[in-house]
């Protein structure tokens, strides 16, 4: 039996509708629900992935930033020197990032958005491309 040509348009609709699912099912147990091939979608959700926009049109739209407090002095080594300042920033997944003081916005937010996508997927069985 030849494979279904499906659109791009049916499949962009697909793997939103599995993302949407956010970790209830894996990406397996989806294929199966709806009669794809699971490579074939995993393909798709990483192809959409690189289509996405650029990190600073999302950052506004999908992260959420929040206050933290910068702490910091002297270290004992080179007492008269500052110590470095660091950020430490936690997804709501629990993973912990610390980025040095100055660190751009930016590059923060969508490390961490990253993160969180990736962990998402490979808690769902999936691999993350």
């Amino acid at each position: 039996m030849a494979a279904r040509r499906r659109s791009k348009r049916w499949w962009r609709r697909l793997v939103r509708q599995f993302d949407e699912r956010c970790g209830a099912v894996t990406d397996s147990v989806f294929a199966a629900e709806v009669g794809v091939n699971v490579n074939t979608l995993r393909w798709w959700r990483c192809r959409f992935r690189r289509e996405e926009p650029a990190p600073a049109e999302q950052t506004a739209t999908t992260m959420q930033l929040v206050a933290v407090e910068v702490s910091g002095g002297e270290s004992e080594a080179g007492r008269g020197m500052a110590a470095p300042q660091w950020i430490e920033a936690e997804t709501t997944l629990g993973i912990r990032v610390r980025f040095a003081e100055g660190t751009g916005v930016g590059y923060m937010a969508e490390l961490l958005r990253r993160l969180t996508v990736a962990t998402n997927s490979i808690a769902r069985g999936g691999a993350p491309c």
